[in-house]
């Protein structure tokens, strides 16, 4: 989880990338829904006394297009589009972020999820913070690659494999 700081207004900021289901229509199946999951990054305010508030959004399912009002961590209703109420476009994510970075995250065709979570690494300048540009998993390890973000121009892709079980007898 990333946390970022508005010096301006004492609030703070921290994002988190999370799944939304949607009950997809299956194209050439009659009546078939299915419950497709997409990522979406989004963030949480909060203040010096600890109140927190999570900043609502739109996104759209990857798999349908449905319309999503997205209104906590793995929440949302579908809704109609209304005037004001577009999602974010990658191409409206762009130009804030510098063209070395787009370059990478064009090369690995990374979801736009990735896309506004580098744009809040970056905006916020939660530097040493990674995303995921590419995972992978077998029966007992996950692998992939990941784009760790050290400032405007100075970043990292390194590869990754860890463990894809958790130990439960650690700690007991």
């Amino acid at each position: 989880m990333d946390n970022a700081t508005r010096a301006d207004k004492n609030i703070s900021f921290y994002g988190q990338k999370h799944m939304i289901t949607c009950s997809c229509f299956v194209h050439g199946l009659k009546k078939q829904n299915v419950n497709f999951q997409f990522p979406v990054f989004s963030v949480c305010a909060y203040d010096a006394g600890g109140n927190d508030a999570f900043v609502s959004k739109f996104a759209t399912c990857t798999n349908c297009n449905a319309f999503h009002h997205v209104t906590g961590f793995c929440k949302s209703d579908i809704v109609s589009y209304v005037d004001g109420s577009q999602p974010l476009l990658i191409d409206d994510i762009r130009p804030t972020i510098p063209d070395s970075i787009c370059s990478i995250l064009d090369a690995y065709d990374v979801d736009m999820a990735t896309w506004e979570e580098v744009k809040h690494i970056l905006t916020y300048k939660c530097f040493g913070a990674s995303v995921i540009l590419r995972i992978e998993s077998n029966n007992s390890y996950v692998h992939g690659k990941k784009l760790t973000i050290y400032g405007d121009k100075n970043v990292s892709i390194d590869s990754f494999s860890e463990s894809a079980y958790i130990n439960s007898n650690d700690g007991a």
